[in-house]
């Protein structure tokens, strides 16, 4: 038996601050996530973007993502059942996961796809922020071996994931 997941990766609320120059203010300040989310269409084509402020109070947007429009009543509802409803989209949608658990019930292989990656990510690293039962040195050690493969290949464990990448756990 199999499962499948998908996952979207978000950055870590303190690290949502990023240094850039401010045209408003005309030097280089830094810029912090408002939480909130705009999203933009234009023509079969919808963006979203998080709001970042400035200390002095002015807007920049940061692009996260691009989807065409036919997939906005899947992804909408995708989305409030993963608790991605307004004001909620820079939470992470990762359900911590129990290899044991899926172990008992006769899983074999557990497919991950990366539907959403924000930020920079280490394979290992995101595998053990959201594998409750496995520690980091154990994920390191089943990448060597060949237990987890990303995107149907041997990765060693620093590599950085991205977005649409398939990670595959054996069991």
């Amino acid at each position: 038996m199999q499962a499948h997941l998908l996952w979207s990766v978000y950055q870590a609320a303190s690290t949502r601050t990023i240094q850039r120059h401010c045209a408003t203010c005309g030097k280089t300040v830094a810029f912090t996530n408002s939480g909130k989310i705009r999203r933009n269409a234009n023509g079969k084509n919808i963006f979203e973007y998080a709001i970042y402020r400035c200390e002095n109070g002015h807007t920049w947007n940061q692009k996260i993502r691009q989807y065409k429009a036919g997939d906005v009543k899947e992804r909408q509802a995708q989305h409030n059942h993963n608790g991605h409803g307004n004001g909620h989209a820079l939470r992470s949608n990762i359900e911590p996961l129990q290899l044991a658990l899926h172990q008992a019930r006769g899983t074999a292989t557990i497919h991950i796809r990366l539907e959403i990656v924000e930020g920079v990510w280490r394979l290992d690293t995101l595998l053990a922020a959201h594998i409750a039962d496995v520690s980091r040195t154990k994920i390191q050690n089943m990448l060597t071996a060949g237990r987890i493969l990303l995107n149907e290949r041997i990765a060693p464990p620093d590599t950085v994931v991205r977005e649409n990448d398939l990670i595959r756990i054996e069991l």
